[in-house]
C-alpha cells in the first residue's frame, strides 16, 4: 500500500462545508502542511515554487489571515487534491516529530465523534495501515514529518507512536 490509499476520516461533504483547514493566522504558521520528497515526486503534485524555507506548502494573504495557497475560497475545494501531500491526506490526525500520531481537537467533526465507536475503529484502522500496512514509501515519508505543535499540544490527543 502507499500513501494514496491513506484511510479518509471526516466525510468530504463534513470538509467541503467546513471553512477550518487550510487557512492560517499567520504566513508562517506551523500548521501549514509539511512536503515529504514523496510528495514532490508525485505526478501533479508541488513544485519547488510551491514550498517555503522550511519545506512546507506555501501560504497566501487572504484578508487578515492567510490560506493555502491552493484552497479555492468559493468552493472550499482543493487544487492539487489528488496529489496533496501526507500531511493533508492525515488531517485532522497529524504526525508529530515523526514519531506519534495525535488528533487535532480543533475539527469540528471530531468534536462530534471523538467519543464513539467508529472514532476508535479509525484510530485502530490508521494504526495498522501506518505501521503494518503502508508500504517503505509511507513510512519514510512519516519519518519526515518534523512538526512539532509546541505551542499548541493542548489542542492535540496522542492515539499512538509509530
Amino acid at each position: 500500500m502507499n500513501m494514496t490509499d491513506v484511510p479518509q476520516y471526516v466525510p468530504q461533504e463534513v470538509c467541503l462545508a467546513c471553512q477550518g483547514c487550510c487557512r492560517f493566522t499567520r504566513k508562517d504558521s506551523e500548521w501549514q502542511p509539511q512536503v515529504t520528497a514523496v510528495d514532490r515526486d508525485r505526478p501533479g503534485g508541488l513544485k519547488a515554487s510551491d514550498v517555503d524555507f522550511k519545506g512546507r506548502v506555501k501560504t497566501e494573504s487572504c484578508g487578515k489571515k492567510f490560506k493555502c495557497r491552493f484552497i479555492n475560497e468559493k468552493n472550499n475545494h482543493c487544487g492539487i487534491y489528488p496529489a496533496r501531500p501526507l500531511d493533508c491526506r492525515l488531517y485532522p490526525f497529524l504526525v508529530v516529530a515523526g514519531k506519534e500520531v495525535c488528533v487535532h481537537l480543533a475539527c469540528p467533526f471530531v468534536q462530534e465523534t471523538y467519543d464513539t465507536q467508529g472514532f476508535e475503529e479509525y484510530v485502530a484502522e490508521l494504526k495498522k495501515f501506518l505501521t503494518k500496512d503502508a508500504g517503505v514509501e509511507t513510512r519514510n515519508a512519516l519519518k519526515e514529518l518534523k512538526h512539532d505543535y509546541q505551542d499548541n499540544r493542548d489542542e492535540l490527543v496522542h492515539l499512538f507512536d509509530l
